[in-house]
């Protein structure tokens, strides 16, 4: 079976996704995003950010879109507004 040039890009599309779809513990996460463990915890516990699943030792993971979402939250903190209202945004 020969491949053309649009499937071998659609190919190496899917397998860019698949390489960029992560999940990160709640270590990770922090790293990434320079903020401490606890605040992703509180913002677990306030309902603002929810990991995506616990894997079987109870750990949190969040996902990619978690990231983003996290991304959000920290970007309207720094414009000033409340977590409460980063929420219905």
């Amino acid at each position: 079976m020969t491949l053309t040039p649009r499937d071998r890009l659609l190919i190496w599309s899917i397998m860019d996704m698949r390489l960029v779809l992560k999940d990160y513990s709640v270590k990770q996460l922090s790293d990434l995003a320079k903020i401490s463990i606890r605040t992703l915890h509180y913002y677990d516990e306030i309902g603002l950010l929810k990991p995506s699943y616990k894997g079987a030792n109870n750990y949190r993971y969040y996902s990619e879109t978690d990231a983003l979402k996290l991304q959000q939250i920290m970007f309207f903190k720094e414009m000033g507004f409340s977590l409460k209202k980063s929420r219905t945004l």
